[in-house]
């Protein structure tokens, strides 16, 4: 007998949430390297269910960081235990055996059933690159027609003669339905934190995404405040906010990022 199974979905359920409402939840992995956005919670939503992003499946232990409405940030540890392997089956089958003496000998013959291999399958992501052409064509023709002749009167006849075309051929890719504005939110206390770098600046908070067309693009922050729809990015890949010290990297406590309307 075989038995398989199928990975599911992996959903976390957040019962209750102290502090001032509404809330900014993220999920991090267990060293809070990369952190996503998953929503912003007021309290009335409690208890609230949401499916562990695709990008960080496969993983058993996360980080669940909240942010409050006054800014206070409280991270929680929760770790899932691996899916349960089914139990062996054992067929018994006694064969007794009787002879003139009456002596019994059973024979009994176990079975045992394999337990099936899971095997996680990995999607990717396809990246998206424009493609613009210009076609620009220039012909000059420039022609001097000078007739000399051999009384005193010199009679010049230029004739110049400039047929300029430029034919200019976009073609535009459509555009990324998976981008969107995020409103960049900076905090004074990861600013003052980028200090003691030398290969990298200082009071200064990084914003990594990918955009539109698919291009890695990093965005530098030195003053703290909210910035409005400042980036357009893809959504599904990871957008992460992070600082510099001593030269080594750290992700943001207090800063981050918001989803909003859909961008070109």
């Amino acid at each position: 007998m075989i038995i398989t199974f199928k990975q599911m979905p992996t959903n976390i359920n957040i019962n209750n949430i102290s502090g001032a409402t509404p809330f900014n939840v993220y999920l991090c992995d267990e060293f809070n390297i990369t952190c996503v956005y998953i929503d912003t919670v007021p309290s009335s939503s409690l208890p609230y269910v949401f499916q562990v992003p695709s990008i960080m499946e496969g993983q058993i232990s996360f980080n669940i960081k909240v942010v409050d409405n006054n800014g206070c940030i409280s991270v929680s540890n929760i770790i899932l235990g691996p899916p349960p392997s089914p139990t062996p089956t054992p067929t018994n089958t006694v064969t007794p055996t009787i002879t003139p003496t009456n002596t019994t000998t059973p024979t009994i013959t176990p079975t045992n059933t394999t337990t099936p291999t899971l095997t996680p399958t990995n999607t990717v992501t396809p990246t998206i690159t424009p493609t613009n052409t210009t076609t620009p064509t220039l012909t000059p023709t420039n022609t001097t027609t000078p007739t000399n002749t051999v009384t005193p009167t010199i009679t010049m006849t230029p004739t110049n003669t400039v047929t300029p075309t430029i034919t200019m051929t976009p073609t535009s890719t459509p555009p990324n339905p998976n981008c969107y504005y995020y409103d960049v939110t900076i905090s004074g206390i990861d600013l003052a934190a980028s200090t003691g770098n030398t290969s990298n600046p200082n009071n200064t908070v990084l914003v990594s995404y990918t955009d539109c067309f698919g291009s890695p693009v990093i965005t530098s922050y030195t003053v703290a405040g909210t910035y409005f729809n400042d980036i357009c990015a893809d959504d599904t890949q990871l957008i992460t906010v992070s600082y510099y010290q001593d030269d080594l990297g750290y992700i943001t406590i207090t800063s981050f990022v918001t989803q909003q309307g859909s961008c070109p």
